[in-house]
């Protein structure tokens, strides 16, 4: 069984005040749609979810917190920031995630300010036949509380003095903890399947695909990956300028005008059309060059089941186009894949061709917090939320919020008056 994420928890980071929780539970009592679900020993998990609001809600943060994730784990301090008006320089963060057909829970604190750990906590979560969910705890310290325990006695007399500058698995030596160990290669398992791409930040996102254009195993089937994205092009190259290894000696083989940009410039990156070869980067559009590099992505995380999460997933890309990719992790093929984007596109909000209800997600701000939530979160009463309502129209109206309210005529009005 591969590694799935099921939930985050964000309290006081970035724009979320508040806690604000995103769950990828599919609620089995809706029928449509089962190949957009994983099934492990009794948890149903989506294959993927999509986030809408306005700018400057939430939905780039959740991204970060993410990355952040992912850094935490690798041992690598994380970019995180305490939201600016609570006056706390804590961040919570908090995530469960299936590895090995079992469901565990990692929840840790973050001093952004002094760059420690004031809390942390592994557990196992379990359910009975009943539905009744169980904690079954590997260790938590508590700094805040001064509260220190595990499962593992000789752990738990240790943890309260391990350094707070580093989560317990990099502050201790795993090998001296089989417990240690095992949340370690857990944590580690669900790192290294997180992808992360901005689309706004496309040009430095290049590399997966030219990974896979010089890999002769998967060379074709990245470049028929490309074709069939209908960008009207023939064949996509890389092509090596500098093959050898770049030692101090072998550089100064390099023409001198070449030597500040070379590792920007070891290669170029062409595409063909009708027979003729140019340079992606001077020719291809910008759709096309985002088209390029998201090609690697979606094709590393589809054979390699990876969780995708994706920026503006939209940004210069046709809509018919993230429609066929959002359908690409829904199919009933895809074995463990997942994909977590933002978006502005109204047209992938579809619960009749596309969707679950509980994969469609808001973001949303007023002047007290930030809000994030699920469209299984309205009613199916009068005027409510069904599987076959229009809800590209009901959001245009503004019955599901996280719709901004732009006063930009006024605002100009004013101008033009001056």
């Amino acid at each position: 069984m591969e590694t799935v994420f099921i939930n985050l928890k964000i309290k006081n980071c970035y724009v979320f005040n508040e806690q604000v929780e995103l769950s990828l539970r599919a609620d089995m009592r809706t029928k449509k749609f089962p190949a957009n679900v994983f099934n492990s020993n009794n948890v149903n998990v989506l294959k993927s979810v999509g986030i809408y609001g306005p700018n400057n809600t939430g939905k780039t943060c959740i991204v970060k917190i993410f990355e952040a994730i992912r850094s935490i784990i690798y041992n690598n301090k994380p970019d995180l920031m305490p939201n600016i008006f609570n006056n706390n320089n804590i961040c919570e963060i908090g995530f469960s995630f299936l590895d090995t057909d079992r469901v565990f829970n990692y929840e840790f604190k973050y001093d952004v300010i002094n760059h420690e750990y004031v809390y942390e906590k592994f557990s196992e979560l379990t359910t009975d036949t009943y539905g009744n969910e169980k904690e079954h705890l590997y260790f938590e310290r508590d700094f805040i509380k001064s509260r220190f325990s595990s499962k593992n006695p000789d752990l738990e007399k240790v943890i309260g003095y391990a350094a707070k500058g580093n989560i317990l698995v990099n502050a201790l030596g795993s090998e001296s903890f089989s417990l240690l160990k095992e949340v370690n290669e857990r944590l580690r398992r669900l790192a290294d399947k997180i992808e992360i791409l901005y689309m706004t930040d496309i040009d430095r996102r290049m590399k997966k695909t030219i990974n896979l254009l010089m890999d002769e195993n998967q060379k074709n089937e990245i470049v028929e990956f490309i074709r069939n994205a209908d960008l009207y092009l023939d064949d996509i190259k890389y092509i090596i300028r500098y093959p050898f290894e770049l030692t101090d000696e072998n550089i100064k083989k390099i023409p001198k005008e070449l030597r500040g940009r070379l590792i920007q410039y070891r290669g170029t990156l062409y595409t063909i059309y009708k027979g003729k070869r140019v340079p992606s980067d001077l020719f291809d559009s910008l759709g096309t060059k985002k088209m390029i590099a998201l090609a690697g992505y979606l094709v590393d995380a589809i054979k390699n089941n990876k969780v995708l999460i994706i920026d503006e997933i939209d940004s210069s890309i046709h809509f018919k186009l993230t429609r066929a990719i959002v359908s690409l992790f829904n199919n009933v093929l895809n074995d463990r894949a997942q994909i977590i984007f933002t978006t502005h596109d109204i047209n992938l909000m579809d619960l009749k061709t596309l969707f679950r209800k509980e994969q469609i997600w808001f973001t949303h701000k007023d002047h007290n917090r930030a809000y994030l939530y699920s469209l299984a979160g309205f009613t199916a009463g009068k005027d409510g939320i069904r599987d076959t309502s229009d809800i590209i129209d009901k959001y245009q109206k503004g019955l599901l919020g996280a719709l901004p309210e732009p006063k930009l005529i006024d605002a100009l009005i004013k101008i033009i008056k001056k």
